[in-house]
């Protein structure tokens, strides 16, 4: 009798636990599932401001509905990446406090990989992306609005915002999370979320495309750094530029490339931006762009970046010397006086 009891009671427990902790799963989604990750980072000095967590929720509550509205305005239906939630289906923000204080934190050129650095250590998942709204005490001298990690970054994705002040936007956190999704900066058109204009609020057709075979977009794995081959052919001259010819192939099917260079003097960002984008279709592909802008020999660079039709991504980087197809100078004779 005593042990019928036991075996009994012992079976309520394990029932009671799991009727405690399913909920929980369901909504937050199984540990596979691609999804971002809220975390609120605060130094060492410094106290949590329930505020600024409510604000983190409502943000990127905002941030899905930006992407979500502008990949319907494409033709790509609303397609939306997905958030970690707690029980009640609310976004999830993870408390970090950090190593050092605000002054370190506001001061130290190196803070944001420190934080990163400090993140890692106990969140470590590549199906996540990890978006950190950063707690500093100002950000009216700040020299970064936002930061983030891509394609290189293979031990899960981030984007750093300030956690308050001017920074503390929509269009900052569309932008940054944009690079998580690895985009670079596309300065064609300063309408374009991936730019630095004044009047940024879309995501270009291109940026679109990528995000339509993204897997943080169609709920599948996580898949950076595939196996996609990817040759670059001799640069020649074109008319009104040089032309790149690339040979790519894809067992899963291709889906797009997008053409990264160096920028020049004239841009706001040092980092590589948008030159072009090709669709692809079928397993191989021999495409070609048409550079106007490579007539600098400091552009010794380019990136081709390839995305298949399952989300797999793959990134191929070219030395280029374009001196010998430049065009020669035009000399202008001008008469003497």
């Amino acid at each position: 009798m005593k042990s019928s009891y036991t075996r009994s009671y012992v079976l309520f427990l394990l029932t009671l636990v799991t009727l405690t902790f399913l909920p929980n799963a369901f909504a937050q989604g199984a540990a596979h599932e691609n999804m971002v990750r809220l975390i609120y980072f605060l130094p060492n000095d410094r106290p949590a401001r329930p505020d600024r967590i409510e604000a983190l929720r409502q943000l990127i509550k905002d941030t899905q509905m930006f992407y979500a509205d502008e990949m319907q305005r494409h033709g790509f239906g609303r397609k939306i990446f997905r958030v970690e939630t707690d029980r009640k289906g609310e976004p999830l923000v993870h408390q970090i406090n950090g190593r050092f204080n605000d002054a370190y934190y506001r001061q130290h050129p190196q803070a944001i990989n420190d934080a990163w650095e400090e993140i890692k250590k106990q969140f470590n998942n590549p199906q996540r992306i990890y978006f950190i709204a950063i707690d500093i005490n100002s950000d009216m001298n700040v020299t970064w609005c936002g930061a983030a990690k891509g394609y290189s970054e293979k031990r899960g994705r981030v984007a750093f915002i300030h956690a308050s002040g001017h920074c503390f936007n929509l269009f900052i956190a569309a932008h940054e999370l944009g690079h998580a999704f690895v985009l670079e900066h596309d300065f064609r058109d300063d309408a374009y979320i991936m730019s630095y204009g004044r009047n940024r609020a879309q995501l270009s057709k291109c940026a679109a495309a990528w995000l339509d075979a993204h897997s943080f977009f169609n709920n599948a794995s996580a898949q950076v750094g595939r196996n996609a081959t990817i040759q670059m052919l001799a640069p020649t001259a074109a008319p009104n530029g040089i032309r790149l010819r690339f040979k790519v192939a894809d067992a899963d099917g291709l889906h797009q490339a997008l053409l990264y260079i160096k920028p020049t003097p004239a841009d706001p960002a040092r980092d590589f931006k948008l030159d072009g984008c090709r669709s692809l279709d079928g397993k191989s592909n021999i495409i070609e762009f048409v550079s106007t802008e490579l007539f600098d020999t400091s552009q010794d660079e380019v990136t081709l970046q390839v995305i298949d039709e399952q989300g797999g991504m793959t990134r191929g980087e070219f030395s280029i010397n374009i001196a010998p197809i430049l065009p020669p100078p035009t000399f202008v004779s001008i008469p003497d006086p």
